[in-house]
Order: C-alpha cells, then sequence, then structure tokens
C-alpha cells in the first residue's frame, strides 16, 4: 500500500509512472489508478532475511530504550515536587513527544519500510502520519522555547523570570502550532488514492515543514545559544561574587551546556531526514536503486535515535535528574533482589515440607506392611512372653 506521508520511501507519485511495478500505474491531475494486488505480489525494496533482521534489531533497541527512559523521566518529574521546576517542564513537554514518537510512530514506520506494506489499515495510516509530524514540531518547538528562555535569563538577568504558570501556556501554545503543522496530514494522507491538482503541493509542504521545524528553529538556537556562551564563557568577570552566586552562575552554565547537547544532537539526527526527501524530489530516479532502501532506513534510525538519546543526557548533564535516576535504579535493584530472595525462600520452604512428607508416609508405609506380613494388629502395647522358671 501507498501512502501519503513524508516519511515514506515508495512517494514519487507526481505526474510520473511508478518504476517498481510490473504494471504501468496511470497518474494523472485529477486520480491515481492503482491495482492494489499487483503491489502486493510485487513489493519493491524487500530486503534479505539477514538485513531485515539486522535493521530489526537497530530499531527494537532504540524504541525500547526511548521508552523506557522517557518514561522514567516523565515519572521522576511528575513524582517529586522538587523536581517541577520551569527547565524540567519543557524537558517533561521534550519527553511526552518523544515517547510519542517511538511509541506510536517508529515501529509501526519501520514496519511498513522493511516490508513495503502498510498493515495496519486506513486509520492508522493518517493518524501515524499525523503523530509523526505532531511529535517533530512539538519536539522542536519545547527545544527552541527553552533557547529562548535560558537566552533571557542570562542575557538579560533582571528581566523578570517567567513563572511555572506562564511556561504551562507557552507549551500549550506549542501543543496548538503543532497541531497545526501536522494538520495537513490529516487531510491528505490515504492508502491506495492522492487527490490534488499538480505536484506543487507536496514539495511546499515538504518545503515548509523543513523551514519551520528544522530551519528557523536551529537558525534562532544558533544565535542564542552564541549570545549565551559569550555571556557566560567569553566575559571575564570583575565584581567578586558571594558563594550563592557563585553557585547560581555555575548552575547556569550546566543548564546551557545541556541544551546545547540536546540542541546539537537533535540537529545532528533530523538533517540527514530532512535533506533525503528535497533531494529525492529533485532526483527521482535515486528512489529506483535498492541502496535507497538502506540509506534512507539509515536516516530514519538516526532520527528515531533523538528519541532515546534525549534521557541520557538529561541522566548525564542534570544533576538532580542524575540523583533520582541512581536512587530509583537502586530501589529498583533493591525489589528484585527481595523477590529473588523472596522466591529462593519458598523454594527451600517447599522442599523442607515436601521432604517431611515424604518421610512420614515412608514411615507409615513401612510399619503397616510389616504388621500386615506377621499378621498382628498395630499397637504400641504388645504383650511379652512369661517365661516361668
Amino acid at each position: 500500500m501507498l501512502r501519503y506521508l513524508n516519511t515514506s520511501l515508495l512517494m514519487y507519485e507526481i505526474n510520473i509512472t511508478f518504476l517498481f511495478l510490473n504494471e504501468t500505474v496511470h497518474i494523472n491531475n485529477s486520480e491515481i489508478i492503482l491495482n492494489e494486488t499487483n503491489i502486493m505480489d510485487n513489493r519493491p525494496f524487500v530486503p534479505s532475511d539477514f538485513a531485515a533482521c539486522l535493521w530489526t534489531l537497530l530499531f527494537c533497541v532504540i524504541v525500547i530504550s526511548a521508552v523506557i527512559g522517557n518514561l522514567l523521566v516523565i515519572w521522576i518529574i511528575l513524582r517529586y515536587r522538587k523536581m517541577r521546576t520551569k527547565i524540567n517542564i519543557f524537558l517533561l513537554n521534550l519527553s511526552f513527544a518523544d515517547l510519542i514518537m517511538a511509541t506510536f510512530n517508529a515501529m509501526f514506520n519501520f514496519a511498513y519500510m522493511i516490508n513495503s506494506h502498510w498493515p495496519f489499515g486506513d486509520v492508522y495510516c493518517v493518524f501515524s502520519n499525523f503523530v509523526a509530524n505532531f511529535a517533530i514540531g512539538l519536539s522542536v518547538f519545547t527545544i527552541t522555547a527553552t533557547s529562548i528562555d535560558r537566552y533571557i535569563a542570562v542575557v538579560h538577568p533582571l528581566t523578570p523570570r517567567t513563572s511555572k504558570k506562564t511556561s504551562t501556556i507557552i507549551i500549550m501554545f506549542i501543543w496548538l502550532m503543532s497541531i497545526l503543522l501536522a494538520l495537513p496530514t490529516l487531510l491528505f494522507s490515504n492508502t491506495i488514492a492522492f487527490y490534488y491538482s499538480d505536484g506543487s503541493n507536496r514539495i511546499i509542504y515538504n518545503v515548509i515543514f523543513f523551514v519551520f521545524t528544522y530551519a528557523i528553529p536551529m537558525l534562532s538556537m544558533l544565535v542564542a545559544y552564541s549570545v549565551m556562551s559569550r555571556a557566560l564563557w567569553g566575559n571575564r568577570l570583575i565584581v567578586e561574587m558571594t558563594q550563592g552566586q557563585h553557585e547560581a552562575f555555575k548552575s547556569k552554565r550546566k543548564v546551557v551546556i545541556m541544551l546545547i547537547t540536546v540542541t546539537v544532537i537533535f540537529g545532528i539526527c533530523w538533517l540527514p531526514y530532512h535533506l533525503y526527501f528535497i533531494y529525492i524530489y529533485h532526483n527521482i530516479t535515486v528512489s529506483s536503486k535498492p541502496i535507497v532502501q538502506h540509506i534512507y532506513l539509515s536516516f530514519y534510525w538516526l532520527a528515531m535515535s533523538n528519541s532515546s538519546l534525549n534521557p541520557l543526557i538529561y541522566a548525564l548533564l542534570n544533576r538532580s535528574l542524575t540523583i533520582y535516576v541512581y536512587s530509583f535504579l537502586k530501589y529498583f535493584k533493591s525489589v528484585l533482589c527481595c523477590i529473588k530472595m523472596k522466591r529462593k525462600n519458598e523454594r527451600v520452604r517447599s522442599c523442607n515440607t515436601t521432604g517431611r512428607t515424604m518421610k512420614n508416609t515412608n514411615t507409615e508405609t513401612t510399619e503397616y506392611d510389616l504388621n500386615v506380613y506377621t499378621n498382628r494388629p498395630k499397637s504400641n502395647n504388645v504383650p511379652r512372653r512369661n517365661n516361668q522358671l
């Protein structure tokens, strides 16, 4: 099946003939006439069993680690009141975006890409497209908002700080903007048939998506973090600081380092993914080569790995979060040890009970058999023989 999805390998349907079908797929400006049975019988880009197993293992590793890591971050921030700081609220929203991407999109898209077939139905096809673009927008807008908040705190320290209530309103606005950005996928995603006037719609949407979810945010964050780095590391402070001011200054540096790391990792992971579609649109013949599947899977795996790397960055560079993560792992280890000891004690108790039961049963059986053999009743008071001289 085919989908209108900007993560699809096979979506090159604009005023061309599909190269991977044995029978010609006719495409005009109003509709696409497809032979679904023929597509199913001649699925393109199906890798070997070894390659499929290797890619499955790689994707399972990043998806499982992303789900566990982001769930742990979400649980810690929601569980402990001390962790509900303004920065951590933004990190909580970013973890939600990564969790949504890993749970509802990554493995489903991978199954489609590895088999060249979408078996999950039309409804989930549309939903998966929407989730993908929504999660990308949610991630990049959250990172951008966090960088702007840190820029104000570092470069303009006398400016009134944004409260938690204001941060919550900003996050709600981010969700609204992400929904609006992903809305076209709800309107135009489908299997089998596509309807639009000409080929300009898709490239316009892809360019708009790239500009608003990558180019503009990355440029703005580059400027913001450059100015912040100059303020935190470039200028030498003449005025002596108290111990508290020094600790606050060091804390700002640590937070900025963490956010710069998150931004750089995001840029590295998603840049090949965005450039792939722009390049393929202008070089359509490349899409017919078998190697393109592995190239795209590499880019998609790199993009999805961003969801599993973010929790690791938080744990390594956020000291308060590191403490809670360590405490959770220590508690989890103690729970496992308790369960293991409980099972061991139950096993020993069960073995001792079984051994005593078997011993009693064997003793009673032996005594009963002896009494039957000697044709004497079972009695503890056996009359003694009266020997008279």
